[in-house]
């Protein structure tokens, strides 16, 4: 499947959107799934979307070929009688995703949604939301694996609507600092990080395990980083000169990527660094990455050069 880009919606993306809805309104008709109607969505509703930057889209080059609205706007009265996991008003709606029949099949409607997902838990929403035809049961269970419950129904235009909601799992970083003597707690979370990066460097980018698994990990300290009850990401940091921190051996597990998660850990890191006192840090950075590290202060010195069979740069952050 390959992985498409979403972008936030323009004005001049508006009848390519409208289209969507259009055609798949038929064929949600013609597979007796009348979910969308001529009366819904309507083009007032994206234009409401847009001036409020709810609404992503993905497209061909050419065409836009699938989007989806992000909202906090739903009917609330109708919904009042919805037990909710979570009693909150820090939540977010998925709604009206689509994409053009001619393009289903190809994972884009999956992307859309697991972008909406990401999007939900970077922004620290506390509860995620949807609406879904009680008849689709292959999208309901979609939605399901993807950790959704149904909370309730309601009935729009005489038609049977289920209610599914989910809740982000809680992020927490555990610092491993395992000094001398490290504890047995110790080393089953270095262990763990090892197996994040065996699948990230050694699995994923063929670095030599020899490499990968330099024999340092004790004697530095380590940031382990779980989604709800599962290890997503890591990073290791090492005392190179009195004063200067080495980040290495960032990972962020492929099926939790673009989650805001690396970011996370990052500026943990920077916080951490700054109120230790630590007066500099410095990564040799996979190349690909410089941007990315350049938005957090890091400053690249010195030539690119080969680490691994990967193109490294040096960076350095100043953290006083």
């Amino acid at each position: 499947m390959r992985t498409i880009e979403i972008q936030p919606a323009q004005q001049d993306d508006i009848p390519g959107i409208m289209h969507i809805f259009t055609s798949c309104a038929q064929k949600l008709r013609e597979d007796g799934l009348e979910t969308w109607t001529d009366e819904y969505p309507t083009r007032e509703m994206v234009i409401e979307d847009l001036l409020h930057e709810q609404v992503f889209v993905v497209t061909d080059g050419q065409q836009v070929v699938g989007t989806v609205t992000l909202t906090h706007d739903i009917d609330i009265e109708v919904l009042s009688h919805i037990s909710w996991l979570l009693e909150t008003d820090n939540y977010l709606t998925i709604a009206r995703l689509g994409v053009l029949p001619s393009y289903q099949g190809k994972g884009i409607g999956s992307q859309l949604f697991d972008f909406a997902l990401a999007r939900a838990e970077r922004q620290g929403y506390r509860s995620i939301r949807l609406v879904v035809l009680t008849r689709a049961a292959r999208l309901i269970s979609m939605y399901e694996q993807r950790g959704f419950s149904i909370v309730g129904d309601v009935i729009y235009d005489d038609t049977h609507f289920s209610v599914m909601e989910t809740l982000p799992a809680k992020r927490q970083i555990i610092q491993i600092r395992p000094g001398g003597e490290p504890t047995e707690e110790d080393l089953r979370h270095i262990q763990i990080c090892q197996d994040i990066r065996k699948v990230v460097f050694i699995e994923g980018q063929q670095v030599d395990s020899r490499i990968e698994l330099d024999g340092k990990d004790l004697s530095c300290d380590h940031l382990l980083l779980y989604c709800g009850c599962e290890p997503a990401g890591c990073l290791r940091l090492r005392t190179v000169s009195p004063g200067v921190l080495k980040l290495e051996r960032f990972a962020v597990l492929p099926s939790y990527r673009g989650r805001g998660l690396g970011e996370m850990m990052l500026r943990y890191v920077l916080e951490m660094s700054r109120a230790a006192g630590t007066a500099q840090l410095t990564m040799h950075a996979q190349y690909y990455l410089l941007d990315y590290y350049r938005r957090f202060g890091f400053v690249p010195v010195r030539k690119p050069f080969y680490e691994a069979e990967i193109q490294h740069i040096t960076m350095n952050y100043q953290c006083t």
